[in-house]
């Protein structure tokens, strides 16, 4: 799941301090909820109990409206800003504060935008703000979580993958190569749920929609929805590690997504740093690993994973 926050004064004052884990330290391996793809971890807010997204490709923490609305929440003072998915772009409520529960600690997350997550139960996407400050494994295969301080592992030496931040949207890049014939980066999303999504342009290129079989299918995001185009790429390859029969997305033709949009410049002497991403690598092919990741360095460790 895509998120990014034109003001980047967010990114940089978003936290969510966890008492307990302030040294050199770990919390336990924590179960997790694996619902179509999306990881969710137990949390409360306001004495209600809930779930939440792990999401890597958010660039802030958001909260779900339908939650806030079905428990009649009262979240304090708010501004607005502009929340730009990868369907389209929306501006959107800000809160300055939102006490909750997470990991088993009370914590307070500052800046968190109001999104459409779905069901009430569903309360917060935890992207940027929250992740930056661990180190986060992922356990796909055993459906389990758990944050490490940074005391723990120097991911610059311990990273198999060729990884680094994006200076657009704060997320984690993963350089991949695809049916052996391109290399391109791709966001690291743990918010992704489906197949990997490309540039249509990469699979134009290639001539990938005229070889391989392909479907039209309904694609969604969190301000509004898309049509695409999937289907099945021999091999993608990252790091050292290839999954074969890799299923694959691409806009449909005609479809704009805010992730490829083009650069454009935004006064005389100023121009948006355009983002490097290519696409979206989320659960098809995460599924596989245990995934450690360093956000605020953007640097990443897979280990084939396999159920206990």
């Amino acid at each position: 799941m895509l998120l990014r926050n034109l003001m980047l004064l967010v990114l940089a004052t978003s936290m969510a301090a966890i008492t307990g884990l302030s040294h050199a330290g770990a919390t336990q391996w924590i179960p997790i909820k694996v619902e179509n793809g999306a990881f969710l971890i137990e949390t409360r807010i306001g004495g209600t109990d809930g779930y939440s997204l792990i999401d890597t490709g958010a660039s802030i923490n958001g909260i779900n409206q339908r939650f806030v609305r079905a428990n009649k929440l009262d979240l304090g003072s708010r501004r607005s800003i502009d929340i730009i998915g990868v369907y389209g772009r929306e501006r959107r409520p800000l809160y300055h504060r939102v006490s909750a529960n997470l990991f088993g600690f009370d914590t307070e997350l500052h800046d968190v935008a109001d999104l459409n997550l779905g069901r009430p139960e569903l309360q917060l996407i935890l992207g940027a703000g929250f992740l930056r400050q661990f180190i986060v494994q992922f356990d796909y295969p055993n459906q389990r979580i758990r944050l490490l301080t940074r005391d723990m592992a120097d991911m610059k030496k311990l990273s198999n993958v060729k990884s680094k931040p994006d200076q657009e949207t704060g997320s984690v890049l993963a350089k991949v190569r695809l049916n052996d014939e391109h290399n391109t980066w791709l966001m690291v999303d743990t918010g992704a749920t489906g197949s990997t999504l490309l540039d249509r342009g990469i699979a134009t290129k290639r001539g990938w929609l005229n070889k391989f079989p392909n479907e039209v299918v309904l694609g969604r995001g969190v301000i509004s929805a898309g049509q695409l185009e999937r289907f099945r790429l021999q091999s993608l390859k990252i790091g050292d590690f290839e999954i074969a029969d890799t299923l694959v997305s691409v806009p449909a033709a005609g479809q704009k997504l805010e992730l490829f949009r083009k650069e454009t410049r935004t006064g005389s002497n100023l121009k948006r740093i355009q983002s490097k991403s290519k696409g979206i690598l989320g659960y098809d092919v995460l599924k596989h690993f245990v995934v450690t990741i360093d956000y605020r360095i953007g640097k990443i460790h897979l280990e084939p994973g396999a159920a206990n």
